[in-house]
């Protein structure tokens, strides 16, 4: 799968991101952006579980144990997800 990082890679938010967390959303905003990030749907789980360091895999079971879902079938989303805060900033390797 694109964007899988190698095993045992950490990843966490970026210290100095500004996040405001609406009824349905949370937006974050990267220092070097001038546009807030939306996440809505299960993106807002991904969020909430890369406060502290993860690897992909617990990444992945931890946001389906918060859904209520399988994880295989959540893998795809979550690690997309994940990929897409990595390029826009907003997650780092821990």
């Amino acid at each position: 799968m694109s964007g899988v990082a190698a095993p045992g890679t950490r990843w966490r938010r970026v210290d100095d991101v500004l996040t405001r967390r609406t009824a349905r959303s949370v937006l974050v905003l990267v220092p070097e952006s001038r546009q807030p990030l939306v996440l809505a749907g299960a993106a807002t789980a991904v969020w909430d579980v890369l406060a502290h360091a993860v690897d992909d895999s617990e990444l992945v079971d931890r946001v389906a144990a918060q859904l209520a879902v399988d994880a295989q079938r959540a893998r795809d989303e979550v690690v997309s997800t994940r990929v897409a805060l990595q390029r826009a900033g907003a997650v780092v390797e821990a």
